[in-house]
């Protein structure tokens, strides 16, 4: 329907303007909009974000097209096109370097000679069977379109069989959110009413208090931490590495700390042992609306939205990281199998202690290294070290190829342990032919960790699985 909207608000005039390859073209920049405006129904594999895609930029897109086909010869600046379309028009709104690949690789993929038969054979439109018409004539192209299916199958927009499933969970996840606030906002008032903190909150003090019982690692290390915060037990660490470990143990036991001072306060207070304080009273209001409390998020502000989900993965996040500790003492950290980087509260300066690890073993400048990544340890060097713990979302990757997902395939589903290593700038990298594919923090897409290499056997290969939206994530 978005390309038959289109098509009416044309005349066979505009059409039949210019040379024979202007009604072709148009016909491609339509199908070309009605594809990266639908892609947005797919965010955040399809898109990052919701993109203002409008008619104003199919309007200057068919006045590229025309500057395009001005040529003495009649043929296509196809060099000319791309680069107006990207960066004057279309490109002109994404903000995201990743969103902006997808785009150039939609550019490549409609706009070139196979797809108008300047090349000698035409070929269909992705995804499709559908061959550009070799016509100036308004009703052929109506009737190509008229031959659509109804409802638009994933290979249209060169995104995977399965996204049907991604679209649903991320829509389902959407009106649990806004069912849970509709319901919130109908019970909360800015009074404090202790049968009510009793009830919404009753059950997350109950979850924290069974938490800490099974804590007792992080019991010990609270303590332990609170002993070298005055003076004793110091020693300093022999490495960047074991330094942001020791960093990581501090700041984890400073989010234990917190959470359980906001939540034992507000028990207090509840029991009738301690008087309201404005920081309880904010603190507890945020919690009422299932709002993770301020003092909280500042401390881990990509931790996750929901209060529950929050204390939990600081309790296992605290556990984890008092076995990282453990093997930092026993010198064993970097070579006792993967590291699951989910398991820190700040992947990303572990992997800039690494570097600078890496920088001191090698005697090379830290802005002489670059990250590479490799499911062949030996290919990496004696610095390598693996990381496991990573989900694969647009593909299926076994640790030697990417292969395609059917329609039935889970969302996301886990990768062998990968190699990484800080490398000279001047070592090639593992994979002669690679695609960087983004690490996200989490499967909302929100942070890029760090970029990673994926081995790929062609250019067309790269441009199928940019367009598939394929990406990386640390588990949840």
């Amino acid at each position: 329907k978005n390309l038959l909207r289109t098509y009416e608000g044309w005349s066979s005039q505009l059409l039949a303007a210019g040379p024979p390859m202007h009604a072709q073209l148009m016909f491609v920049l339509a199908w070309f909009h009605a594809v990266v405006q639908e892609r947005r129904s797919f965010i955040p594999q399809g898109w990052s974000k919701f993109y203002e895609f409008s008619t104003a930029d199919l309007r200057s897109g068919a006045d590229v097209v025309m500057m395009a086909l001005k040529g003495a010869d009649g043929s296509c600046q196809w060099k000319m096109l791309h680069g107006l379309l990207e960066n004057a028009i279309y490109g002109g709104r994404v903000d995201n370097d990743l969103d902006a690949k997808v785009l150039r690789a939609y550019l490549q993929q409609y706009f070139n000679a196979e797809i108008v038969g300047q090349s000698g054979r035409v070929k269909p439109l992705p995804g499709t069977r559908v061959a550009v018409p070799s016509s100036k004539h308004k009703e052929d192209y109506m009737q190509v379109i008229a031959d659509l299916p109804d409802s638009d199958p994933p290979a249209i927009f060169s995104l995977p069989a399965n996204i049907g499933r991604a679209a649903q969970q991320v829509h389902g996840q959407k009106v649990v959110q806004s069912l849970k606030a509709m319901s919130l906002a109908s019970t909360t008032t800015t009074t404090f009413n202790s049968a009510q903190w009793q009830a919404q909150l009753g059950p997350l003090l109950r979850l924290w208090d069974t938490l800490a019982s099974q804590a007792a690692p992080l019991k010990a290390a609270v303590k332990e931490v609170g002993a070298s915060r005055r003076g004793k037990n110091a020693s300093a660490p022999s490495s960047p590495v074991d330094a942001f470990v020791a960093l990581e143990r501090l700041h984890a036991v400073k989010v234990v700390e917190t959470v359980g001072r906001t939540l034992n306060a507000i028990n207090k207070v509840l029991r009738g042992q301690a008087t309201l304080s404005s920081t309880v009273k904010a603190s507890g209001q945020q919690l009422l609306v299932d709002e993770v409390p301020s003092s909280w998020e500042a401390l881990w502000a990509e931790g996750p939205t929901a209060p529950s989900d929050f204390i939990r993965s600081v309790v296992r996040r605290g556990l984890a990281i008092e076995d990282w500790w453990a093997k930092v003492q026993a010198g064993s950290l970097l070579n006792s199998g993967p590291l699951d980087l989910s398991q820190l509260f700040h992947p990303g300066p572990f992997l800039n202690a690494l570097r600078q690890q890496t920088a001191r073993a090698t005697k090379v400048p830290l802005d002489h290294l670059k990250l590479g990544t490799c499911w062949d340890m030996g290919r990496l060097g004696q610095h390598a070290i693996q990381v496991g713990g990573l989900l694969v979302q647009g593909a299926t990757f076994d640790g030697t190829r990417l292969g395609p997902l059917a329609q039935d395939s889970p969302i996301s589903r886990a990768v062998p342990p990968m190699g990484l290593a800080w490398l000279h700038h001047e070592t090639p990298l593992p994979y002669a032919h690679h695609i960087s594919t983004p690490l996200y923090s989490t499967q909302d897409r929100a942070h890029v960790l760090i970029e990673v290499q994926l081995p790929i056997a062609s250019q067309e290969e790269e441009v199928a699985n940019t367009l598939a939206g394929l990406a990386l994530f640390m588990t949840a």
